[in-house]
Order: structure tokens, then sequence, then C-alpha cells
């Protein structure tokens, strides 16, 4: 979830791909590369007339180019296009855009991903070059394609439609090791990415030296592209710093920090001020620097109040200082937050989902999950012959022999799943053949969009109970009293948007009105409990939803 190690960040690059020259071939690629060479020289001293440090400029710009050159002759070969094209003029996306020529349909949901660094060493949410080379490769051939920034704003806004299998490709932190092992691979492919720029390194103003950070001319070049855009990932915010008097060093936005000359923590109101003022700094040295309009910010870490050490009210004020800056503010999914794709919503400030690509996830996981994880049409019916989309949130969740059982954890008192994809559905039945193994209750969950905020059929030995949870909040609207478990193995629930009843065997036995009008839509979800720890354990055989 956190940034990525500094010292990765210095790990140098390769793109191995091997590719058999002929001798014209070889003739031509030289003279490419020579005719590039002196446009790029012609190019740099008039254009960069101001700049300083001509040769690394110059050099790595080569380095793109030639690293471009080998990645979309080799792309380029195995689907069917020429070296020729490659070099001159036609670029590799042409070619890509023809593998998939399914009818156009459009997308109801967006996924984000998020990478940081793309290396040879891989370790936490560090990718290989292979690796990532690997995604894209695979995410173009399955028919996704990436879209920018400003249209997924419009899309979430409800202002454009955008085509089916659409994503956001997101970087954090501005490494070089973001862009240069990169960039050739979105040329090829005709891929565009998001990087959340940390001003405090790219755009210091301290004169401090990081060698890692993209600096300014590389970030004008990444704009000049066309293929890049630049968003805030904060200025200051990713250092740590002294959290109390022993100097114990923690996350920047999160916590107060120790005054050492006045021997005291901050005040709410100087932490308040603190963290607007790094928000708006950020934005403000992007806007400024490059004329653009910047209105998108990553948290750090993933942080906005979730961690803290010494400040449990400071979440409210991290959201309202995001909110006076930004429109939309982007963090990482985990387990119990809901869907992770992104939908529309009318709120004027939107909370984005990214899904983290850690550098243990295969390129044959990640697609699954993106297509397991997009928004699911009724009617839809499960068997479990294989993972569809079933999310854990807590405990334990096992799909194997046509069921899905979920059982609880050593030490819990039980666990709970949900369907990825069905965050925008709101009058349905669910209809599941259930069958407790262990525990005293199980429920099934309707209108479902996190852990947090739901509505539940809960069914015991004693009684059939209707509960209504909003920001973690139950409030009870129906019971029955009974056991309905002794013979019926098939339970549900038919939902509208304003009430519901829960079944045995399809038959309604409990009904309750819905008080909350924002969980008018949602999901559906399956949990069972025991108060006793270890004594949870049901298994589901089929789940129909239509």
């Amino acid at each position: 979830m956190g940034d990525v190690d500094n010292e990765k960040y210095r790990l140098g690059y390769t793109i191995n791909m091997p590719y058999e020259f002929s001798k014209k071939k070889i003739k031509i690629f030289c003279l490419a590369l020579i005719l590039l060479t002196l446009s790029l020289l012609c190019t740099y001293f008039i254009d960069r007339a101001l700049e300083k440090d001509y040769a690394t400029m110059l050099l790595s710009k080569i380095r793109l180019e030639i690293d471009y050159l080998r990645f979309s002759s080799q792309y380029n070969q195995q689907n069917g296009a020429s070296l020729l094209g490659s070099i001159f003029g036609a670029t590799g996306s042409e070619a890509a855009m023809k593998i998939d020529s399914a009818p156009e349909t459009h997308a109801h949901s967006v996924p984000v991903l998020l990478y940081h660094a793309i290396v040879e060493d891989p370790s936490g949410n560090i990718v290989t070059v292979q690796d990532f080379e690997s995604h894209m490769i695979a995410l173009k051939k399955g028919g996704w394609n990436t879209i920018s920034m400003s249209d997924f704003q419009k899309f979430m806004n409800g202002e454009i439609e955008v085509p089916d299998k659409s994503f956001v490709l997101t970087f954090d932190d501005g490494p070089k090791t973001s862009y240069y092992p990169v960039d050739p691979i979105l040329r090829t492919l005709g891929f565009n990415a998001v990087n959340f720029i940390i001003t405090g390194r790219s755009l210091s103003r301290k004169n401090l030296k990081v060698p890692y950070a993209l600096e300014s001319w590389e970030l004008k070049d990444m704009l000049r592209s066309g293929r890049w855009e630049l968003e805030s990932h904060g200025r200051d915010d990713h250092e740590l710093y002294a959290m109390n008097e022993k100097g114990d060093l923690d996350h920047f936005l999160s916590n107060k920090l120790w005054l050492k000359e006045a021997n005291r923590l901050e005040t709410d109101q100087e932490f308040e001020t603190r963290i607007s003022s790094d928000l708006g700094n950020s934005k403000k040295d992007l806007e400024e620097k490059f004329d653009i309009k910047v209105n998108s910010f990553a948290f750090p870490f993933s942080d906005f109040g979730e961690i803290t050490n010494n400040f449990p009210g400071n979440k409210s004020i991290i959201l309202n200082a995001t909110k006076k800056e930004y429109d939309f503010a982007f963090y990482q999914t985990w387990p119990g937050i809901g869907d992770y794709f992104n939908y529309p919503t009318k709120d004027a400030f939107k909370m984005i989902k990214r899904i983290e690509v850690m550098h243990d996830v295969s390129t044959e996981k990640l697609l699954t999950m993106l297509e397991t994880e997009k928004s699911k049409s009724l009617p839809y019916k499960d068997t479990f012959d294989e993972n569809n989309g079933w999310q854990k949130t807590w405990g334990s969740m096992d799909i194997r022999d046509g069921s899905l059982i979920l059982t609880a954890n050593e030490g819990r008192s039980g666990s709970s799943v949900f369907l990825q994809g069905g965050y925008l559905w709101d009058s349905y039945q669910i209809n599941a053949n259930i069958t407790p193994l262990k525990g005293y209750s199980f429920s099934i969950l309707g209108h479902y969009q996190d852990d947090k905020n739901y509505v539940a059929c809960i069914y015991t030995p004693e009684f059939i109970r209707i509960e209504e949870v909003t920001d973690g909040r139950i409030n009870r609207i129906g019971q029955w009293l009974g056991n309905p478990l002794e013979q019926s193995r098939e339970f549900g629930i038919q939902m509208s948007k304003r009430s519901l009843q829960c079944l045995v065997d399809r038959k309604a036995i409990v009904s309750g009105v819905i008080s909350v009008p924002t969980l008018n839509h949602g999901g559906v979800g399956l949990r069972t409990w025991d108060l006793t720890p270890n004594n949870s354990k049901i298994q589901i055989n089929t789940i129909s939803i239509e």
C-alpha cells in the first residue's frame, strides 16, 4: 500500500528484446538512427537554449527512441507489421489496434491501475520491466485500452460514455523508472498514462538534488508527447517526521508533528494549516511550472487518516482540505471497500479507487481480475466452477468442487464475501442453495456497497432478522421468530429500491422498508458468524440473481 523504497528507484533497467536483423535492415536502422540523432541535436539546441546539461537531455532522448525502435520492431513483427513501419511513420499502435475487433459497447465502470517503479529487481509494489511489458501487451490483446484522465473525469461526472474495457494507467512518485522503461511501451501500444508527482522532489525549491526523481525538463517532454498527464502527489508529505518527543517517525498527512522547540505536538489548527498548505502548494507547483490544470490528488501511502498514531480526529480535516483543492482523490483498494472499479457519481468530490499491481501479480492473474471484477448484468447465476469475482473481506473463502465455502479463520468469529460488479443493481431476487455446517447464523447481503453499507437477511435457528447498515451503524427493520433451518436449503432476498423480503424456499417470510435513501442499490454478499471463535462454516452450492 505504501510508496516504494527510494533505493529501488536508483536501479537501472534494460529492455531485452533480441531481434534478428538482416544487413539491409541494419543499414536502414543505422540511417534512421543518424537522421534521428541529427534531428534531435537541432531540436534540443534550439528548444533548450536556456536549459543546461545538454548531453544528459540528448542521451536520454536518444535512449528513449532506441528503446522504442527495439520494442516496436519486435512487437510489430509478432503482430504482422514491418520493421520499416516502426521506423518511418507507422507506430506499433496501428497494428495493436487491430487485435481486438469485437463490437464496441460502453463501460459501466472503469478500473484504475497503479504501478510505481519499473525496474529489473522486483519487490513489494516494484514490478519488473518484463512483467510490465507482458501486462500491457496482454491488456491490449485482450481488448483493454487506456483513457485519459480528462476523459475519466468526464465519465465519473456522467458527462460522457467510454468504451467497454477502458482503464486508467497511473504511476506514483515521479521516479525516472516510471518513465524511461514505460514510455516506449506506451508509444508502441497507443496507451497513455498519468504520473502523480511529488513536487518537493521533482520541482524542489530548496535546490535539493533527488537523483531518482524526474526533473522539470523530463516532465515537459512527457507532457509534450501527448501520452502523459501530470497530477499531484503532494510536495513534502512523503518524508517521515517526528511524531513525539522520542523522535519516532511517521506519516506527514495523518499525524500531528512534534514541535521540538516548543516541546509539544501541533494544535489542531496548526495541523490543518500545514496539511492545507502542502495540498495547495503541490497543485500550484505543477500548474505554474507547466501551465496545466491539476484537479486530482493521490494520497501518499494511500493514507487519508486511516493510519495514525497521535490524532484520531484527522480524517475529516484531511478530506475537507483535499476537497478545497481537488475534485478527485485517489487511494488504493483493500478488502471491505466494495467494488474495485469506479462508477459515475453525482458527488462533487470523488474518492477514486486504484488497484495496486504488486510484483507477484502474473499477467494471467491481472487479466482474470479485470474480467471478473467488471460490472455484471442480470440475470446472473454461479455454480462455482471457478471464481467469477467473489472477494473475501474477512475470514476464509474457498471455491472448489462446485461450491463456495466460507469458514472462520483461527481466532475469528466468521467470514464474509461479496460479488464484484453488482454495484449498480437495484431491484433483484437472490436465491442461494446454502448448507450450514457450523455456527449460529449466516446472512445474505443485498444492496451491498461496502462492509459498512448494506442490508441483510440474517438466518438463525431462532429467527430471521432484517438489518440495514449505514456507515457501520446497525438498524433492525424486521424480524420473524421461528427456525427456518430445519429442512430448508434455499434462502434468499427479494430486493427493490426501498424495501426487501427474506425468502425461504422462494417464499417471503419477513419484509422490511429501507429507511436510508443511499441504500437503494448495490450488489450481493454472504456471511457466516458465531459467537465462539473458529465455529462458523457454510457451503453455498449455487446462487442465482435475477
